[in-house]
């Protein structure tokens, strides 16, 4: 069963990347684990393909996300 919460984070001041170790950071002191997967919308996910490797996460695309969007998950 793959379980998760939906991320709003819109301050595109902040890079991406500082958003979701953000987001992985509270996601661990909520769940107690590690998110694994992370969604994002496609334009988004075309940018940051890079950031897989570097989160440690396996990134894919939803179009059911809207800009500033995101959903960390495990399973």
């Amino acid at each position: 069963m793959i379980s998760g919460m939906l991320w709003f984070h819109d301050n595109r001041a902040l890079a991406l990347q500082s958003r979701l170790e953000q987001a992985i950071r509270d996601y661990q002191n909520c769940y107690g684990l590690r998110p694994t997967v992370c969604c994002l919308p496609p334009d988004e996910l075309k940018q940051h393909q890079r950031l897989a490797r570097s989160l440690k996460l396996s990134l894919s695309a939803s179009d059911h996300l809207q800009p500033g969007q995101f959903w960390l998950g495990s399973g």
